[in-house]
């Protein structure tokens, strides 16, 4: 943590269209001037930087924007390290398999719960949640000092803080009890041992807490930078996994009576690029394509891998690498649940794409799907992100990635009435959802397992079924029963294994995770 958290590599993007971010504005390599074999006549470029920068109204947004750019990284230092929010909340839980060839390295010590603090991926991760910190303090401790108008200092550090609780709180579902840091300190200050989980909790809920009263509701054109509703769907989200019934119940409250939200009248087009940034969407993760016909995996074009990553393997254009596939599990949950009903969820076709299916090529014709006889586990692909444009060799696809949805903020308002005994509160929010997928309506008392079930279904194949399994006690006894989840361990695995190139900056002070 030392050292990618003191490293500033302050990659800045402008907010100028629908898609929020366009290109690289600076370039910052403080750090690495140290190193340089030649002898300067001039002052360290880095310190002059620094001493006029953080100035006006334009310094603050381009530095809050360099806040948000670790959000969309796929891979570090452009390398093929990728690693992906699905490698750790889905193909970790009872919703995904591996996937791909079958031989997919980096993902199968993750899925089959062998992975150890020698981990790349892992390493890649905490590396990147600390960079973003780095840079949302920097914005938090440099604003208030700046010249820019008073407006811009209040938003940009609200945006700052929504992003710091952001990163806190990922690390905190991946590795438990991490250290915290929460201003610009002097490298000797910089090794610190965990903070514990009730004291990095305080801090997220400060956080989001300030940014939702600095933040509006939203920008108009300009989309992307978090809100209001994003920060208290954050703190919600933050809420849930403490079990605190009743602040849930207040911020999902806040979010529900702001009118700004509503769900998209189709289920099918959540995930597609015509619905991105819309009133389904309390944050995502922006991207934009560059197309290419060679392998690129640099970050500067702003896409993502996600696309190829999760496109099927099919023999058509849009043919990807089908690394995050649903499990027989979750295929199941929905048959089980057609049972129930007497009919299919629509959610299943969104959701889950099977041996025959229509997906629609580059080219524009209907293109049924076929398995890839060389990986026979793989029977079904995930149909989110699917899109259908031409994706190449490699390159980085278009699709935002959905964060917070409405339905997932009415979902955990279910939870929340339900454990405050307004059980019929709890479950008119459920059969909101339901109705907009044309499900039968429930129409007498439900179970906490029935909200839990609808929350698997809606929100499936999205990254948040293993950190939902495991705040519900559950993950044990479902991933156990996985043909990937064998080997996982109560009291070990519900949190990942701390980077050794971490705890050996730090000479120890940092410790492991018990059980790795």
């Amino acid at each position: 943590m030392a050292i990618w958290y003191q490293r500033l590599i302050l990659t800045n993007k402008a907010f100028t269209d629908m898609k929020n971010v366009i290109k690289f504005l600076a370039i910052f390599l403080v750090a690495l001037l140290v190193g340089c074999a030649k002898k300067l006549d001039k002052e360290p470029l880095g310190l002059s930087v620094d001493q006029n920068f953080y100035k006006t109204d334009t310094d603050m947004i381009q530095a809050v924007n360099a806040a948000y750019d670790p959000l969309g990284w796929e891979s570090m230092d452009n390398t093929r390290k990728v690693f992906f929010n699905f490698f750790y909340g889905d193909i970790a839980s009872d919703d995904a398999i591996v996937g791909g060839n079958g031989k997919e390295a980096k993902i199968i010590p993750i899925a089959e719960f062998f992975a150890n603090a020698s981990d790349e991926g892992l390493l890649e991760v905490w590396r990147k949640l600390y960079i973003g910190i780095y840079r949302a303090n920097i914005v938090i401790e440099k604003a208030p000092l700046s010249s820019a108008s008073d407006a811009i200092k209040t938003r940009v550090v609200g945006e700052a803080k929504f992003l710091r609780a952001y990163y806190y709180f990922n690390l905190l579902r991946m590795f438990g009890e991490v250290p915290i840091l929460t201003k610009i300190v002097p490298a000797e200050e910089i090794i610190r041992p965990k903070s514990t989980r009730s004291a990095i909790y305080v801090q997220i809920e400060t956080d989001l807490k300030e940014a939702a009263s600095a933040l509006p509701l939203n920008y108009g054109t300009e989309k992307g930078r978090a809100t209001k509703g994003a920060a208290n769907g954050l703190l919600s989200r933050v809420y849930l996994f403490q079990a605190k019934w009743s602040e849930l119940k207040a911020s999902t409250d806040e979010i529900i009576a702001s009118g700004v939200y509503k769900l998209e009248s189709d289920y099918g087009a959540v995930h597609s690029l015509s619905t991105e940034n819309g009133i389904e969407s309390v944050f995502e993760i922006q991207a934009i394509s560059t197309f290419g016909t060679v392998d690129d995996w640099e970050r500067k074009s702003e896409g993502t891998y996600m696309n190829k990553f999760m496109g099927p393997r099919a023999q058509f254009e849009t043919a990807g690498f089908g690394v995050n596939v649903p499990s027989d599990e979750l295929v199941l949950e929905f048959k089980n649940d057609s049972i129930v009903w007497g009919k299919m969820d629509p959610r299943f076709k969104a959701t889950v794409l099977s041996e025959g299916d229509s997906v629609k090529a580059a080219n524009g014709k209907n293109v049924a799907i076929t398995l890839d006889p060389e990986v026979p586990m793989v029977k079904h692909y995930c149909a989110k992100y699917v899109v259908d444009i031409k994706l190449g060799n490699l390159v980085q696809g278009p699709s935002n990635q959905r964060i917070i949805r409405y339905s997932d903020v009415l979902l955990m308002a279910a939870e929340a009435a339900f454990r405050l005994g307004d059980e019929a509160t709890a479950r008119s929010f459920v059969n909101q959802v339901r109705k907009r997928v044309s499900m039968p309506e429930y129409t007498s008392a439900i179970s906490i397992n029935e909200i839990w079930k609808e929350r698997r279904l809606e929100l499936a194949m999205e990254g948040l079924r293993f950190f939902d399994i495991v705040r519900q006690g559950r993950a044990a006894s479902l991933i156990k029963a996985t043909s990937e989840g064998k080997l996982f361990r109560e009291g070990v695995n519900e949190v990942f294994p701390i980077p050794q190139a971490e705890i050996d900056l730090t000479n120890g002070v940092l410790s492991q995770n018990s059980g790795y």
